[in-house]
C-alpha cells in the first residue's frame, strides 16, 4: 500500500465527521508539504524516524494559521494523521506522541500556560511554540506583555531570554498569578 493510499484512507475517515471545509483545505495543504510517494524522507536511516523534523513541520504549519477554530481543528486532524501512520505500521512511532493537543484561544490562558511551562525548566522559544501553537512573533509579544506585567503583578515577575531560553522568575505563587489571570477575564468579559 502506497503513501498516497494510506493518505486518501485516511481522508476518507473525516468525509462524515464535523471536519468543515476550510480546515480539510489545510490539511491537504499540509499534507501536500509531505512526498505523495514515500515517508523515507522522515527517516534518517533505516527505521530512525526525525521526530524532530516532522514535530517542527508540524510546529510551523500550525503557528502559520490565523484563526483558533483553524487550528485546534487542523492539529487534530494532523495527530490523527500520525496515529493513523504509526497504527497502520508504516512507522516505527507516533512523532507526536506526548505533544501538547490544545490550542488556547484567550490571550490570558496562554500567558498562563506559558508562565506555569517555563516555571519548571528554561525552556527554548521552539519548545514554546510547540506548547503554545503561536507564531515567533505571537510568542515574543506574549513574552513582552509578561515582562512589562500586563494583566498579572509586574513587580513580583520576571521572564528573560538568555542563551536562546525563556527563564521565569517570580516570588507569588502560581495559584495567585492563576486568580489573577481569571479576575483580570471576569472584569474583560464584564465590560463587553
Amino acid at each position: 500500500m502506497t503513501f498516497e493510499i494510506l493518505v486518501t484512507a485516511f481522508l476518507d475517515q473525516f468525509i462524515n465527521t464535523k471536519l468543515n471545509k476550510p480546515c480539510t483545505a489545510d490539511l491537504d495543504s499540509y499534507l501536500t508539504k509531505i512526498d505523495e510517494k514515500s515517508l523515507s524522507h522522515y527517516f534518517t536511516s533505516p527505521g530512525v524516524l526525525n521526530v524532530a523534523k516532522i514535530r517542527r513541520e508540524v510546529t510551523e504549519y500550525i503557528c502559520s494559521l490565523y484563526s483558533y477554530p483553524v487550528k485546534r481543528d487542523t492539529l487534530e486532524a494532523i495527530f490523527k494523521l500520525w496515529a493513523f501512520l504509526y497504527s497502520s505500521g508504516k512507522i516505527p512511532l507516533n512523532p507526536l506522541e506526548g505533544m501538547d493537543r490544545e490550542v488556547l484561544a484567550s490571550e490570558e490562558s496562554r500567558r498562563l500556560k506559558l508562565i506555569e511551562s517555563i516555571r519548571a525548566e528554561p525552556r527554548t522559544i521552539e519548545q514554546l511554540q510547540q506548547i503554545l501553537w503561536v507564531s515567533e512573533r505571537t510568542l515574543q509579544s506574549i513574552l513582552g506583555d509578561l515582562q512589562e506585567g500586563k494583566g498579572l503583578f509586574p513587580w513580583e515577575i520576571e521572564v528573560q531570554t538568555k542563551n536562546k531560553k525563556v527563564y521565569y522568575f517570580c516570588r507569588v505563587n502560581p495559584v495567585f498569578l492563576a486568580f489573577n489571570v481569571a479576575m483580570n477575564t471576569m472584569i474583560k468579559m464584564s465590560q463587553n
